[in-house]
């Protein structure tokens, strides 16, 4: 369609005047933009696409998104909705027998967060060491 237009205004310059020439530039130069915006816009439309069949390739369930291949393999729904970036979440047994995950990337706790265990007091004295100074 865009071809057939060029080849109409390149016989019309042929019997216009001067400034109707000009008029007809004028339009050549609004053409091209017009065809740099849809060429942007179906890229744009491409990426659009492919975002969508991303996310609806992954299953969604309370933790995170996973491949339905991989279950066992579960991203951070933090990081792929805001940055679309696949991060695995790394599994933890909390005392109590129950899971929760985390996200090193967001340090998001997914699950029931896991309070750790109070460290051992040592029993006996603690050994102080100096160096000497010569």
């Amino acid at each position: 369609m865009m071809s057939n237009i060029k080849e109409l205004l390149e016989l019309a310059k042929k019997s216009l005047t001067v400034e109707d020439q000009k008029k007809i530039v004028k339009l050549e130069y609004e053409i091209m933009a017009l065809e740099r915006k849809s060429l942007e816009l179906e890229k744009e439309n491409l990426e659009l696409k492919n975002r969508l069949n991303e996310k609806t390739q992954l299953k969604n369930n309370d933790i995170g998104y996973y491949a339905e291949d991989d279950p066992e393999r579960i991203f951070c729904r933090v990081c792929f909705e805001q940055d679309k970036k696949r991060m695995t979440l790394t599994e933890i047994k909390n005392p109590n027998h129950s899971f929760s995950y985390y996200c090193y990337n967001c340090k998001n706790y997914f699950g029931e967060k896991p309070t750790l265990p109070k460290p051992k007091q040592r029993k006996d004295k603690p050994r102080y060491y100096f160096l000497n100074k010569h």
